[in-house]
């Protein structure tokens, strides 16, 4: 995008204020941009969700076994795949990473309902642009009104 916006500027002629194609292209752009962090907050609550349900597994297992869910760290790396290290001492004591305040406050928040939401809000607020940005080119605003041929 970046590219056929610097294409179409260089077909233009220069002028110092903005032009009806940069806000185009911009909007364009930011809703681009958009849609990547949706995509990002989706697979961040989703990897947060088999986390817990990792650790509720986990949990449930060990109770299953033991009796006793909260078995050092060291019964355990005896028997562990995994390197010390590698952060999963971390996770199987329960110390995962802190979410963030909006994911805190609304525990309810899963991929499906983002996308959901996601699904109903970009169409929306572009056929919302739309209806501001083409009145806005073809009848202009103020006193720089496009002439009419009538």
């Amino acid at each position: 995008m970046t590219a056929q916006s610097t294409g179409v500027r260089e077909t233009l002629p220069p002028v110092a204020y903005i032009k009806a194609i940069d806000v185009w292209m911009t909007t364009c752009l930011a809703f681009v941009f958009a849609a990547l962090v949706e995509f990002a907050l989706v697979n961040y609550v989703l990897t947060e969700q088999r986390q817990k349900a990792t650790k509720k597994e986990w949990k449930k297992s060990m109770r299953a076994d033991n009796g006793n869910a909260d078995v050092p760290l060291q019964a355990l790396s005896k028997n562990s795949i995994h390197a010390e290290g590698s952060g999963c001492e971390d996770q199987m004591q329960g110390n995962f990473p802190l979410q963030p305040a909006f994911l805190m406050i609304h525990s309810r928040i899963t991929p499906r309902l983002i996308d959901r939401i996601s699904r109903i809000i970009f169409p929306f607020s572009f056929l919302l642009f739309n209806m501001i940005y083409w009145p806005m080119c073809f009848y202009g605003y103020g006193d720089e009104t496009i002439p009419k041929n009538t």
